[in-house]
């Protein structure tokens, strides 16, 4: 797990701080478009589908899809 992470580094928001989850692609596949990640200001971010999924196992999960140790 890196000590400082910015997801900001790893996905593309847009100007709304919205995005694609890469564990919701995952899980639903390349076709599934809804941009259920946000992200603060802060670095902050919450996916509303994958953490009523996986709940505080969402950071590793997405750690996971993003290729991070």
């Amino acid at each position: 797990m890196p000590e400082s992470f910015d997801i900001r580094s790893y996905v593309a928001f847009d100007n709304s701080n919205r995005a694609i989850c890469p564990v919701c692609t995952r899980d639903k596949g390349d076709n599934f478009n809804k941009k259920n990640l946000s992200v603060s200001e802060s670095g902050a971010y919450y996916c509303h589908r994958c953490w009523s999924i996986y709940g505080k196992g969402y950071t590793q999960e997405l750690y996971s899809c993003l290729g991070i140790a």
